[in-house]
């Protein structure tokens, strides 16, 4: 029986001070260290995509998430898409309830 054809078993071993700390510890622990959570680098990336949205035209943002974004570009430009038609649909709603107002205020008796 040659190595390859035995199969391979790959057993992980608990780390048992892991275990004998209970949830609450754990916790605790998790609360004390937020940035655990959120990696720095994609949450620089993300930030710089929401000022280049905010200032840029979409196809400059769209060119700037693809080029600072290399391995997520299905993810970043996708986004990036979305994020332009909510600030859209944002303004727009804010200049209909502006433009409904004032011709409400100017057929008022």
């Amino acid at each position: 029986m040659g190595v390859l054809s035995r199969p391979l078993l790959i057993l992980a071993v608990p780390n048992t001070q892991q275990l004998a700390r209970s949830l609450d510890e754990q916790r605790a622990e998790y609360a004390r260290r937020r940035g655990l959570a959120m990696p720095l680098a994609g949450m620089i990336v993300w930030t710089l995509i929401g000022i280049a949205g905010a200032f840029l035209p979409p196809i400059l943002a769209v060119t700037a998430a693809w080029y600072l974004a290399p391995h997520r570009r299905f993810v970043v430009i996708p986004a990036v898409i979305v994020a332009v038609y909510a600030v859209t649909i944002a303004i727009l709603e804010q200049r209909w309830r502006a433009v409904s107002s004032a011709t409400v205020r100017s057929h008022s008796p």
